[in-house]
């Protein structure tokens, strides 16, 4: 199968120079900088609409209730995906309003979607299995991380299970991981391979 990974909240980091960014080329594209810390940044990822309205790492930030950029947007995701790829990986879920997702998960149906919702907070990630049809584990990769990597308790992983099964609408379509590019790799943080072995058959 092949996934894609599609971005909707910002383009390249160019700094405030817009007019380089096609189709995005004017400012009435993004969220200003009102009601955000004086950085422009998001400083508080507990404030919903600080996350929401505000840079990640000084990318502009798109604003999808401008009618142009949703629609572009949604229509790009579309079109890459043609007829060869099988569904999408959605980068930065929480940096963007949910009704944008809803209507990307209608946009590309029946193509599957999972959304990266980087957060420990197992009832704030599976808010976004609604608008999107799954989200990265990213909980239970945390949890699993500390029980294997670092030897916490085993009944952490039964308490975050339980935890899904209370939030999640359907843990089946939850995707689960135990690498990625955003962190350091398993054997980096703990070189045990067997402690790894154990991990991968969790």
């Amino acid at each position: 199968y092949l996934m894609i990974d599609v971005v909707g909240n910002h383009p390249g980091s160019i700094g405030q120079d817009y007019s380089q960014i096609s189709p995005f080329n004017d400012g009435k594209y993004y969220h200003d900088c009102s009601n955000c810390p004086s950085s422009c940044q998001i400083e508080n990822f507990r404030n919903q609409p600080e996350v929401e309205h505000c840079k990640l790492s000084g990318l502009p930030d798109l604003n999808q209730t401008v009618q142009f950029v949703h629609d572009k947007l949604i229509e790009s995701i579309r079109d890459v995906s043609g007829e060869f790829a099988d569904g999408f990986r959605v980068d930065t879920v929480p940096e963007v309003e949910k009704p944008f997702w809803t209507d990307l998960t209608k946009a590309v149906s029946p193509k599957f979607l999972t959304g990266e919702v980087y957060d420990s907070r197992v009832d704030y990630c599976a808010g976004y299995q609604g608008p999107l049809p799954s989200v990265l584990s990213y909980p239970l990769f945390f949890t699993a991380r500390g029980v294997f990597a670092s030897h916490n308790s085993m009944r952490e992983l039964g308490n975050s299970m339980m935890e899904y099964e209370k939030y999640f609408r359907d843990t089946d379509a939850i995707c689960t991981f135990d690498n990625n590019h955003d962190h350091p790799r398993f054997l980096n943080l703990n070189s045990d391979r067997w402690l790894f072995r154990n991990h991968l058959v969790w």
